[in-house]
């Protein structure tokens, strides 16, 4: 049991150390300041660096807190190079106060966070931060239980943080310094933000979109953040597409209609200046189609893949041509932005094993449109159906590098929606009921089949838990981006049974147990981060 708690441990700390981390990491000299009236006086609470040495993943956990600021906490952990995980400490500093004050805050105030989100290769988005004493009702002393309460109450609203992944520091993030604003964020989540490129790196910074709809820069000082506008002030612009050619894409409305989709620009960030995007001819013959991938009136856009900047357009071809995916790579040179055609992906009249289908219709909302391929190709899935009536998914890859665009059939323990992967790979799970499961599959959208990875049962640790479990409610769920596999079943006697592995790495399909009320990191993981 020791070991799986252990492991357990791990996962949440990663996820945990992630958010702590993020908190206790402040070095920006950003303090929040105590508006506690009579009792204010010139109290500060300002979180600090976090350790995280020697951390290859952050991890973010979540249970049952003893605490009256909050019915769940969610904090951070570290997984370390040895497979073993901690809390992460952290230096709180305290002004104003006495001596015993600052100790006790210093050793039971922590940061509570909803989301945690990469942001690149540098940074990560704390989302939805708070601070907390989850052993708030165990202090003793009655005054120093009041006075951080009192503390509490009048630091206790929701943060946004930037995170520095190399040292931990830590910057407080505002919706007018572009971060997603909480209504966003209830509607569309982190993962939204994150594939398509509503916060975006340019290097060491970050390009963002702010509440106002203002393209901001980020830019990394070391101790603080320089916050720039990159667009006008007048105008309204969408998403972040960057390239490695020192610009990105960007719709803009140069409209007063707030509804208007606007229109492609290239933005030069270093410059703050943007750019009309010269794109070549229609092909004769063919006229703008109606949106292909659902997109509203937004035919053409832009995505990049793996460092470079593309336009797509759908063309119908009318009777005599086929409708066609055009796509046209996007370069600067000489002051001026043009688009040129490097593929085309004709999508009617195709025929797969002998069988006619359907031209493809994609069987998700905008799967496609205003998204950041960090991989070498860009990979999204259609539906289609023949003429025997079946109805099979289909992958279809646009390469760059040899300016094409293939398709194929994917195999059924592929997942059907490109959401569902990270950095083109999946993971699935044989839908089977009161069973503990055996295996899952590993699906790269690269390969050509799906690889069946055993799922590896400590039988020491599960044989006494097996005849209490309630089998009807197993669950199991996996999770591309953090690369988890997480369980949750009831046991006879009303607590839960939680179960964890990793899906990648070298304890891949190694299932761990948590048992709920055991003085364990957490109950369930979120959230994992790999560092490296």
């Amino acid at each position: 049991m020791k070991k799986l708690l252990q492991f357990s441990i791990v996962a949440m700390l990663a996820i945990g150390t992630a958010v702590l981390f993020a908190a206790c990491e402040k070095d920006d000299g950003h303090s929040h300041q105590d508006h506690g009236g009579d009792q204010g006086g010139n109290r500060t609470l300002t979180f600090k660096k976090a350790d995280i040495s020697g951390a290859t993943a952050l991890a973010l956990a979540t249970r049952t807190g003893n605490t009256k600021d909050a019915s769940t906490v969610s904090t951070l952990y570290k997984m370390n190079a040895d497979g073993s995980i901690e809390s992460v400490t952290y230096n709180i500093e305290v002004t104003g106060e006495n001596d015993s004050l600052i100790a006790t805050v210093q050793q039971t105030v922590v940061l509570n966070i909803q989301k945690m989100v990469p942001l690149g290769d540098k940074w990560l988005w704390l989302n939805g931060c708070n601070y907390i004493c989850p052993s708030l009702d165990d202090i003793e002393n009655d005054t120093i239980r009041g006075e951080i309460q009192h503390l509490l109450n009048n630091n206790n609203y929701a943060r946004n943080y930037l995170v520095r992944k190399t040292d931990g520091a830590l910057f407080e993030w505002t919706e007018d310094q572009g971060c997603p604003t909480h209504v966003w964020m209830e509607l569309h989540g982190p993962d939204y933000l994150r594939a398509n490129g509503a916060a975006e790196p340019y290097g060491n910074d970050l390009l963002t979109i702010s509440n106002s709809r203002v393209m901001m820069r980020l830019r990394d000082q070391g101790n603080t953040l320089q916050v720039s506008t990159v667009t006008p002030t007048t105008v309204r612009t969408k998403n972040v597409l960057p390239s490695d050619g020192n610009f990105v894409g960007a719709r803009i409305n140069y409209s007063n209609d707030a509804n208007a989709d606007g229109e492609l620009y290239v933005v030069l960030p270093d410059a703050a200046q943007v750019l009309p995007l010269t794109v070549a001819p229609i092909p004769e013959g063919y006229t703008l189609d109606q949106p292909l991938f659902n997109d509203g009136q937004q035919n053409p856009f832009m995505v990049t893949v793996n460092g470079q900047l593309f336009l797509v357009r759908s063309l119908n071809g009318g009777w005599d041509n086929p409708s066609m995916l055009q796509f046209l790579r996007v370069e600067v040179s000489g002051g001026t932005a043009q688009a040129t055609q490097v593929a085309a992906s004709w999508i009617d009249d195709e025929e797969v094993d002998s069988h006619e289908w359907t031209g493809w219709n994609p069987d998700q909302e905008h799967p496609l449109r205003d998204r950041v391929y960090h991989t070498s190709t860009m990979q999204w899935l259609a539906r289609r159906t023949s003429g025997r009536y079946n109805t099979r998914f289909f992958m279809y890859t646009f390469n760059p590098a040899q300016g094409s665009v293939t398709y194929r059939m994917l195999p059924n323990e592929y997942p059907n929606d490109i959401n569902w992967y990270y950095n083109n790979v999946g993971y699935s799970l044989d839908q089977m009921t009161g069973v503990l499961p055996t295996h899952y599959w590993r699906c790269n959208l690269s390969a050509e089949a799906a690889e069946q990875v055993p799922l590896v049962w400590n039988t020491a640790e599960l044989q006494p838990w097996q005849s209490q479990m309630v089998m009807s409610t197993l669950e199991f769920h996996t999770d591309a981006f953090s690369q988890t596999i997480t369980g949750f079943c009831r046991l006879l006697d009303g607590r839960s049974l939680g179960f964890y592995g990793e899906l990648e790495g070298p304890n891949r399909g190694r299932m761990h147990l948590l048992l709920d009320g055991e003085q364990t990191a957490g109950q369930v993981i979120s959230t994992m981060v790999r560092l490296n």
